[in-house]
């Protein structure tokens, strides 16, 4: 973007986006990262915990219910079997986990890595608006400013994808610029993958292209699914605490259950 705003004489106007852009993108992640800190260090917490219950707590009081013949519920019977493994193996369940994370995340930092993730993250039933309205405002946002610095539309089309950290939407508007090279209206090809652009973002470049003000539909474009993704990561943020709360609280039960149950049957043996 910034060399061809070398190109059109319209740096200023660049820089401009660019640093609105890159203040939007760290106020998103900021929000979404603040609201993660607390359900983070509960979910560690209750990882230790559990962790200390499977391999030192119930290894111990496993042959009081065995001498008791206690009936010893199924889920506690799992239990009593995973702190056993745990206790005599947990240097290399340490080291496997971690041999793991570490292919895993070389692997993502690959290019088909990052394809596979894009292609998961655009599947997650609730994620996938989320992301799509958020690829479709910063695609919109930055060939509007494109377009206003006198970019060629094809050359915008091209740049404007780059702008979008996904390797799905880098290919397909790549599709859409070949398209309008070969002398397809934008509005069109755009309304071809509607896989990955709704309906409405289509019938808003149309409307700019026989009006001739595309740049000001698509800036419109940008404000609307701008305010939808504030709208959603606002949603988000006030449930994800409370649902990943129940969540452990309900995982907690569990695991206490599982302790308690067998106890209970063996004071009720005397």
């Amino acid at each position: 973007m910034v060399r061809s705003a070398e190109v059109t004489g319209r740096v200023e106007e660049v820089m401009g986006f660019l640093a609105d852009y890159l203040e939007k993108e760290v106020h998103l992640v900021s929000r979404v990262r603040n609201a993660l800190i607390y359900p983070i260090v509960v979910i560690v917490l209750f990882i230790g915990v559990a962790f200390l219950l499977l391999a030192v707590v119930l290894p111990q009081i496993e042959p009081i219910f065995k001498e008791s013949n206690v009936a010893i519920p199924l889920f506690t019977r799992i239990l009593l079997a995973t702190g056993v493994f745990l206790k005599q193996w947990w240097i290399f369940v340490v080291l496997f986990v971690g041999l793991l994370l570490a292919l895993l995340f070389n692997y993502l930092g690959t290019k088909e890595g990052r394809a596979v993730a894009d292609d998961v993250r655009m599947r997650l039933p609730f994620f996938r608006k989320l992301f799509e309205r958020l690829y479709v405002a910063r695609f919109a946002e930055s060939l509007s400013v494109l377009i206003k610095g006198g970019v060629p539309i094809v050359q915008s089309i091209e740049i404007a994808g780059h702008t979008i950290d996904n390797v799905l939407y880098q290919e397909v508007l790549h599709e859409v610029a070949e398209e309008v090279r070969r002398g397809e209206l934008l509005s069109r090809a755009l309304e071809k993958q509607e896989h990955f652009f709704p309906p409405l973002v289509g019938q808003m470049v149309g409307v700019g292209e026989t009006t001739g003000r595309l740049d000001e539909l698509l800036d419109r474009i940008s404000r609307f699914y701008s305010s939808q993704v504030d709208d959603v990561v606002s949603n988000l943020v006030e449930l994800i605490q409370p649902a990943l709360i129940l969540g452990i609280g309900v995982l907690s039960g569990l695991l206490f259950a599982s302790i308690l149950l067998p106890l209970y049957n063996l004071v009720q043996t005397f």
